[in-house]
């Protein structure tokens, strides 16, 4: 900030009311900070769970993240348990989530056919088919009840709305947080800080090194009423046209060979990929996500779906920069 900021103000020094003195608070309600606020709770701890948004849930809910996957092994191991079996089953028990069994977990076109548009394919393998693996579609709002349902039965001290703002150092111990909210600032007091953030913002605040780097961003949207028996018939039926389709849809969004020449004019940005990715989560929806490499510069997208032969209305879809 400094390197480009100028110009400053002394801001008015202010008392900060504490608003709540506990064992651990928890910064992020994500799936990392949730898990740790509901572990911490029920190994009896007075646990404080700040979220900056009205939801809980973090990317895999407000980011509708499409699957949970990287659940298993090299073989067919389940290895990632714990809360989030707790999260698969409850969901489950809404109609809120779909995983194959195991007698699917095969590698061969008949499950491909079957489970590939779920998401739940070993996208590490190369060569097709590749092999289907336990993963779990999951909807978002699924996701958002249950992470309510834990941090309720936890007796959490749940405070939405509530944007980090400084961390509290005291020597070399941070001692709470300042969170920006509706009232004005607000202070928390704990034994305990975990910077479940997504972005190191506690750690950083309080004057911990870290690096930087660049990520790829992707742009999810919701579509209703679409025949997906349809979809998949179209694609299975007419290969050739469906891959046909397929790249006329990479370019109306910009391409990965459109784009690669832009890249090249850009010195820190290597080569970028541009995908368009697209999840059923239930019967007649789909989630699609535009992926692409993320960098101020790139220039404004404009996308068009459309539906002949896919059962779907046209749609258009305009879309500023990354």
């Amino acid at each position: 900030m400094t390197e480009r900021n100028k110009d400053f103000i002394d801001s008015r020094a202010e008392q900060v009311p504490v608003v709540s003195d506990t064992d651990v608070v928890v910064i992020g309600a994500g799936p990392a900070g949730l898990s740790a606020a509901v572990s911490a709770a029920r190994n009896g701890a007075r646990v404080t769970l700040v979220e900056r948004y009205h939801h809980l849930g973090g990317m895999a809910s407000g980011g509708m993240v499409l699957v949970l996957d990287d659940m298993v092994n090299d073989g067919t191991e389940i290895v990632t348990t714990g809360i989030v079996s707790e999260f698969v089953d409850r969901m489950q028990r809404q109609d809120g989530a779909v995983f194959p069994p195991p007698e699917d977990c095969l590698t061969n076109w008949e499950m491909w056919q079957k489970w590939s548009r779920w998401g739940c394919i070993d996208f590490h393998k190369q060569g097709m088919p590749q092999p289907i693996i336990h993963a779990v579609a999951f909807d978002p709002d699924a996701w958002k009840r249950v992470s309510l349902d834990l941090v309720q039965e936890a007796k959490i001290e749940l405070r939405t709305h509530s944007w980090f703002s400084e961390a509290l150092v005291e020597g070399s111990r941070v001692t709470g947080v300042i969170v920006q909210t509706k009232l004005g600032r607000q202070a928390i007091r704990a034994r305990m800080v975990i910077d479940a953030s997504g972005d190191l913002d506690v750690a950083s605040s309080a004057g911990a090194s870290f690096a930087t780097g660049q990520f790829i961003v992707t742009t999810v949207f919701r579509l209703m009423d679409v025949d997906t028996a349809r979809a998949e018939a179209f694609e299975y039926q007419n290969p050739e046209a469906y891959k046909a389709l397929d790249r006329q849809a990479r370019r109306v969004i910009g391409g990965v060979d459109a784009l690669r020449a832009r890249a090249r004019s850009i010195a820190t940005v290597a080569e970028p990929e541009i995908t368009l990715a697209i999840e059923q989560v239930f019967p007649n929806e789909v989630l699609i996500g535009a992926l692409k490499a993320f960098h101020e510069e790139y220039p404004s997208v404009s996308v068009t779906l459309y539906g002949e032969g896919l059962g779907a209305p046209e749609q258009s879809l305009h879309e500023g920069n990354a």
